[in-house]
């Protein structure tokens, strides 16, 4: 797997979407990637927004990969992909971002063709672009991913079989079937995030008070 070299200042020009100070907040459908973010751009800094070097929350910006994408998608880099989500959204009108916190689903790589993290160009350029990356990886074991992905499609708790149904669809097309299959993309993942220079990073599980780690969780264990 080839390493990804800071972007200098020249080459971060390639890129359409320029940061001077990126947090990628990564994890599997449900890991709790929304809540973590929330958390860390709320009004009073917390210490874990500290650590991170957030302490002016409302000089960031949030996105979704899938707006970066979009961005991409606009400017010609990448071609449409089918159900790509939406566009380029708060990213429309920008090519530069001082701060910027963006979420990145783990399973996006594969679902969208590009199979693996190394092939994918929107994250490759979206690193390439950035000159500061910090990452956070949020993760859970697959059975609590489960019990709150089946929770967002029945809120009321009742789990039927037409409900069992939409679940299966759901969690195939994440590509989340089994614990093994779960703990190897996140092996998958942070393999490739040892190819990337970040400036930090850390390791938060999904459960409970967010605590930032930098041990490897071993995930075929837990």
């Amino acid at each position: 797997m080839r390493e990804i070299a800071a972007a200098p200042a020249g080459e971060a020009a390639a890129s359409p979407l320029r940061t001077d100070r990126l947090i990628l907040v990564a994890g599997c459908p449900a890991s709790g990637k929304s809540t973590f973010i929330d958390r860390l751009l709320a009004a009073t800094p917390s210490p874990i927004a500290r650590e991170l070097g957030v302490d002016r929350p409302s000089s960031w910006r949030r996105a979704e990969m899938n707006h970066v994408r979009g961005l991409f998608e606009a400017h010609g880099m990448v071609g449409p992909r089918r159900r790509s989500g939406t566009g380029p959204g708060p990213l429309s009108r920008v090519d530069r971002v001082r701060c910027l916190v963006v979420h990145f689903d783990l399973t996006s790589s594969v679902r969208f063709g590009y199979g693996g993290f190394a092939a994918d160009p929107v994250l490759d350029g979206l690193l390439r672009g950035a000159r500061e990356i910090r990452t956070v990886t949020l993760w859970a074991e697959p059975w609590v991913l489960e019990a709150r992905m089946a929770r967002r499609r029945n809120p009321a708790g009742a789990f039927g079989p037409r409900v069992r149904h939409r679940f299966d669809r759901l969690i195939g097309r994440h590509r989340i079937v089994s614990p093994p299959e779960t703990f190897a993309l996140y092996e998958r993942w942070l393999d490739f995030s040892e190819t990337v220079p970040w400036v930090g990073r850390w390791f938060v599980n999904g459960v409970g008070r967010p605590v930032l780690r930098t041990a490897r969780p071993p995930f075929a264990a837990a």
